[in-house]
């Protein structure tokens, strides 16, 4: 674990490109989710966003607690994105719920 968050000696574009993605995304789901939040009520494809978003990082859960031995550099897995799974299984349950018990909005 001592290796996550360093830029390695020899950088390919892949990981670049990967780096610029992954702040692209964040930036572009915080924006949404921000919008989202100034509105009193939204449309419900407009969940479609968090949705993605809890997706996502439950793959990075799945990839760094379970599936390590596969998919990590050094074989061991990142303790952390234990507690990061919980939480987001939790954001998941949540947004499930509302997108599919959440009364209609009607447009004006």
């Amino acid at each position: 674990m001592t290796d996550t968050g360093t830029v390695p000696e020899k950088p390919d574009n892949l990981f670049w490109q990967m780096t610029c993605l992954s702040g692209e995304v964040f930036f572009v789901a915080a924006t949404a989710l921000g919008l989202m939040a100034t509105q009193s009520a939204v449309p419900r494809w407009s969940l479609l966003v968090p949705m993605a978003q809890v997706a996502y990082n439950l793959k990075n859960s799945l990839i760094w607690c379970l599936f390590y031995k596969t998919f990590s550099p050094v074989g061991k897995p990142i303790e952390l994105m234990k507690t990061d799974a919980v939480t987001i299984l939790g954001l998941t349950a949540v947004y499930l719920h509302h997108f599919f018990t959440a009364p209609g909005v009607k447009s004006q």
